[in-house]
């Protein structure tokens, strides 16, 4: 994004050695704008940025195909983070969904490959969380759907209530503080995409730790439709669970230690409580030894009677 000025209709601005510029439209946080229109979004690498068109309908973001002069730009020579990002954070709430061309995405693998740089992965940023995906479960993806489709990924926040009587059982007395559902589906053939072929998505959500509770003790599992438990590698980083798996599937989020919230006005539970236990402990412990001592010397001061 360029430093630009605007006067009599005419919009002037310093160039930065590139071939070609965009002009376009700066929209506010949590636009909503009618359906079928077409707003722009950023997409950024490393040192490089473009906006992208895309059309908004209901919960699903469209991502137009993008011009592999872009994708190369976006691409360049040199690459720190490893990651092409898909910006949609300044959309509404209700964004779940995305729908991504083959033909871009497999472009942006390639183009990867061709500059022996570092990049890596594609992440997409959802107003209420993240999903990134390695080089190999771009290319898994790819293979699966083919790069004459598309594909739409979801990230939805879904709690417990499209669990089955299985998935039930097996969470049963444990302390559930929510779930995810996240998936890809092919627009063609209708099939999601789950195995990633080795490959792996890093998910990411907003969280808040409830008071009282230890942020180290979530964890997010994976529960199979027959009951199966996988325990993912879970941490908090930035007020947000991450976690990386190597498919897509419903997600539930788990708290295993044994504190309890602290709820405003109630009794103190949790860390603070075992503080007031040692406490009482250290006092009860301090008038023993006074009574011992007082009953002590007036024992002695009987005998000297």
């Amino acid at each position: 994004s360029l430093s630009s000025t605007i006067s009599d209709s005419s919009i002037s601005f310093t160039t930065d050695g590139s071939n070609y510029y965009v002009v376009w439209e700066k929209k506010s946080g949590g636009e909503t704008p009618d359906p079928g229109d077409t707003i722009t979004v950023p997409v950024r690498g490393d040192e490089n940025e473009i906006h992208a068109d895309v059309t908004i309908d209901g919960d699903t973001v469209e991502l137009h195909e993008l011009d592999f002069d872009e994708i190369d730009h976006i691409i360049g020579d040199h690459v720190n983070t490893g990651i092409v990002e898909i910006d949609l954070t300044n959309l509404d709430e209700k964004i779940t969904k995305i729908e991504l061309p083959m033909a871009s995405i497999k472009h942006i693998v390639e183009a990867a490959e061709e500059a022996h740089n570092d990049t890596e992965a594609l992440q997409i940023d959802f107003p209420h969380g993240s999903v990134k995906l390695d080089d190999k479960a771009l290319r898994a993806i790819i293979d699966t759907a083919g790069e004459e489709t598309t594909a739409i990924l979801v990230l939805e926040s879904v709690g417990t209530e499209r669990l089955n009587d299985k998935q039930d059982a097996a969470l049963d007395g444990q302390k559930v503080y929510g779930g995810y559902e996240a998936y890809l589906v092919c627009n063609t053939t209708g099939i999601r995409i789950s195995d990633f072929k080795g490959g792996v998505a890093t998910l990411s959500v907003p969280f808040e730790i409830p008071n009282g509770l230890k942020a180290e003790k979530f964890t997010v599992w994976y529960v199979a439709d027959d009951g199966t438990i996988e325990k993912l590698d879970t941490y908090y980083k930035d007020g947000h669970l991450v976690w990386a798996v190597g498919h897509f599937s419903d997600f539930i989020i788990v708290y295993e230690g044994d504190e309890t919230p602290i709820t405003p006005g109630g009794a103190q539970t949790g860390d603070n409580l075992m503080i007031w236990l040692w406490v009482t402990i250290a006092v009860l412990a301090a008038s023993m030894i006074f009574f011992l001592i007082f009953w002590k010397r007036r024992k002695q001061d009987e005998a000297k009677s």
